[in-house]
């Protein structure tokens, strides 16, 4: 990707991030998010942004992060803005702090229909689960598999 469109990129995901509802935290009220990873793909009529943005609280003594999983999407070949179709927000302890990772994304079905499979991390362990496309243009869960960890 060229600067150019990475740092569109970068601004779509910070234009998105602005439409989601505030924090219930305060102590991440005012921070910045840091684009953790993005990326893109595209349907025969949508286009998809897929970004896991982070932001963090660095006290010595109480490291805190907040992740946010974003599904946004506009009409392919559109101009107009990503409008956010599906997120999930967590927060807590740097080294407890869930984190949401795509894994692949995949057509289901005759009707094709999106679907991204995702790797869910906890502190000591995870899932897996797939987030599809409904027909009212929301994501959801699908299918999440049983908890493994220690």
């Amino acid at each position: 990707m060229s600067s150019v469109d990475s740092s569109a990129l970068a601004a779509a995901i910070s234009e998105s991030v602005a439409t989601i509802p505030a924090v219930s935290d305060p102590m991440f009220r005012g921070l910045r998010f840091r684009v953790r990873s993005a990326y893109t793909f595209r349907t025969d009529s949508i286009e998809v942004l897929v970004a896991d943005v982070v932001r963090s609280v660095n006290e010595e003594a109480n490291p805190r992060l907040e992740h946010l999983f974003l599904i946004a999407e506009r009409p392919v070949k559109s101009s107009a803005k990503y409008r956010v179709a599906f997120y999930n927000r967590t927060a807590g302890a740097e080294e407890a702090a869930e984190v949401t990772e795509l894994l692949a994304v995949i057509t289901i079905g005759p009707q094709k229909r999106s679907a991204i499979v995702v790797n869910v991390e906890y502190d000591e362990g995870g899932n897996l689960g797939i987030l599809e496309r409904t027909s009212s243009g929301q994501w959801q869960f699908r299918w999440r598999s049983a908890y493994t960890g220690c």
